[in-house]
């Protein structure tokens, strides 16, 4: 009858193990889930970031291009080759930061390629790995139950085979196995 009792208690041991690690099973994955959250998040202010600076530089170019623009036309209306040699060093300035301003424009461009391209990855992993999580804790949550519903069988059948043992042997045997 003890080996009986002891049987059963070595399963029930057994399964408030596993109902122990589970928790810490869903952690792990709710971690690696919220690491990745926050990657997704710091490319999404990267790109926000790139995009505002974009904006940024279209807008200056656009109005340098103006200016230049006027420029050429009040260079028709100059009257002595002074003027005309300030206002053409005042274009060549304005043309020469133009042209490092759609450089940096470039590198800006290829830069927000880059991180596209890593969004889109994170964004695949992301969604993989929501769908792996809830995936994973509806299993944990199902094998819970049934840890759960073994467990009260279990904690039955402990009772009945601990019926028929005298109170003093039981006693002992609480002893031993605590």
């Amino acid at each position: 009858q003890l080996v009986a009792l002891q049987q059963v208690d070595h399963e029930i041991y057994n399964i408030k193990k596993e109902l122990a690690r589970a928790p810490q099973e869903i952690e792990e994955l709710e971690t690696e889930f919220s690491g990745l959250e926050e990657r997704r998040a710091r490319v999404v202010e990267k790109l926000d970031h790139l995009k505002e600076q974009e904006k940024r530089l279209a807008l200056e170019i656009d109005d340098d291009t103006a200016r230049i623009k006027k420029s050429k036309s009040k260079m028709l209306m100059v009257e002595n080759s002074r003027e005309y040699q300030a206002m053409s060093r005042e274009m060549d300035n304005m043309e020469r930061s133009n042209r490092t301003r759609e450089e940096e424009k470039t590198v800006l461009m290829e830069e927000l390629q880059r991180q596209t391209a890593i969004f889109e990855e994170l964004d695949g992993s992301h969604a993989e790995s929501k769908e792996s999580l809830d995936g994973k804790r509806a299993s944990l949550q199902t094998r819970l139950d049934e840890y759960n519903a073994e467990l009260d069988k279990l904690m039955d059948r402990r009772g009945e085979a601990k019926k028929d043992i005298p109170a003093p042997v039981l006693s002992r045997y609480e002893f031993i196995r605590e």
